[in-house]
């Protein structure tokens, strides 16, 4: 899917004559925009204008700052700087990750050219391709140039614009546009900075570094999270959150599960780590079990989701696929020959699925069989007879929204305790250990 459009308006600004990206670090004393050294400072030299203007057309934003909150790249070589401005709601989640080389990419910025049009925003469309050190090169879908103008003239302003990855749903940035050079106009190519480089500058400053907000702590999710339940289980579920919090947040858990994150298990986990769906998942399945048994839960036993009460044993995926036919396929196929016989599984995906959300072991049994003898690929993973059904392990699936029904349905009808021992008692009912 599309990156949405609205998205990267909503990140995008002017920085005196070039352009810059907005960025949430994790604080919320301040915001960052992303830039290049050149928009906010004499070339190639620590020399910074004595202030810079920040602005985003179309909207009320406007700053004007001075030097002292504008820090450059340590290397005057290196064309990079942040700029510190207020604390604002961007609007939207954003985040970074590394370059897949023939990954199709999309500069946004605010280019000389459309100045003076009614809607003064421009896009290109790039393709990522050989990586250095620090940078990587882009090469433009279209020519930079035109009938009548050069390639120099039609990028002057984009210098400092965010390059993001064009097929991801929550805006993920790339790189940054520095200045294109006269091999680059000729060429139709472009060499633009790693993100990861202005960690150099945050270094240096003592800034806040780069992991958003939004990965650092749960309170980020918990209102949506939690709107469709009663009042009085919004109350509970909240207490839980804020308990937990104070030993979970998203940037934790990713840390520690990386790819197995999700299912299918992925090497490029980082470009879905903004995914609401997933972190609301979380959220949810760690305050369930959190009312099961309210001893701490250990961040190193994450990966099996395991507290202080033995007989849960679950283990947790989040799956862009909404079929759970599919998603059992998938568990089989990466994640079959570490499970334990008495393992829960639970999963969550982007979207609801139809049909069947709950599969007990017994009804798995048979789901299992029928794949394994469907596809040979799948069953030389596994260690399963398909003549022998005992061969199976005895693990359940069931979609997490199964467990939200069931939820739902309880009603406070004497003390919130008997409402809570009501709750916990559903939650057992599907994650009790399977001797």
């Amino acid at each position: 899917m599309p990156v949405n459009e609205q998205s990267l308006r909503k990140l995008s600004v002017k920085v005196n004559a070039g352009s810059g990206c907005l960025y949430q670090p994790g604080t919320r004393d301040y915001s960052y925009v992303l830039t290049v050294r050149h928009n906010v400072a004499e070339e190639n030299t620590h020399e910074k204008f004595a202030t810079t203007s920040i602005s985003q057309p179309g909207s009320t934003l406007e700053y004007t700052i001075t030097a002292e909150d504008v820090f450059l790249h340590p290397d005057v070589n290196v064309d990079l700087a942040i700029v510190k401005i207020p604390y604002i709601e961007i609007g939207t989640n954003i985040y970074f990750s590394r370059e897949n080389r023939g990954e199709r990419l999309r500069l946004f910025g605010f280019p000389d050219i459309k100045s003076q049009e009614a809607d003064p925003v421009g896009s290109l469309f790039l393709t990522a391709d050989i990586t250095t050190v620090n940078a990587f090169d882009v090469i433009g879908e279209q020519d930079f140039s035109n009938y009548d103008l050069s390639a120099a003239a039609t990028m002057v302003g984009f210098s400092g614009s965010g390059i993001f990855d064009e097929n991801s749903e929550v805006p993920l940035l790339k790189g940054i546009m520095p200045r294109l050079d006269a091999i680059g106009g000729s060429h139709n190519r472009l060499k633009v900075y790693r993100i990861s480089t202005f960690e150099e500058i945050i270094s240096a400053n003592g800034l806040t570094n780069m992991t958003p907000y939004c990965l650092l702590s749960f309170d980020h999710y918990a209102t949506e999270c939690f709107s469709l339940y009663s009042d009085e289980l919004q109350s509970v579920l909240k207490k839980k959150s804020a308990e937990l919090q104070k030993t979970f947040n998203p940037f934790a858990i990713q840390d520690k599960l990386k790819e197995k994150l999700f299912i299918p298990y992925s090497a490029e986990y980082a470009d879905h780590l903004l995914k609401v769906e997933l972190w609301n998942g979380w959220l949810t399945l760690l305050c369930f079990l959190w009312m099961v048994d309210d001893k701490e839960i250990e961040i190193g036993d994450v990966i099996k989701l395991l507290n202080g009460d033995e007989s849960i044993h679950v283990r947790y995926f989040h799956s862009s696929n909404s079929r759970m036919p599919d998603i059992i396929q998938q568990i089989l196929t990466d994640a079959y020959e570490t499970l334990d016989p008495r393992d829960n599984i639970i999963v969550s995906s982007d979207k609801l699925p139809l049909g069947q959300k709950c599969f007990t072991s017994e009804e798995l049994n048979k789901v299992i069989i029928n794949v394994c003898a469907a596809s040979k690929a799948i069953h030389s993973r596994t260690s399963i007879d398909i003549g022998d059904p005992a061969s199976v392990k005895p693990i359940s699936v069931i979609h997490l929204n199964h467990f939200q029904d069931q939820i739902a349905d309880i009603q406070l009808l004497t003390s919130v305790k008997a409402f809570e021992e009501s709750i916990k008692s559903k939650i057992l009912t599907y994650l009790m250990r399977k001797d």
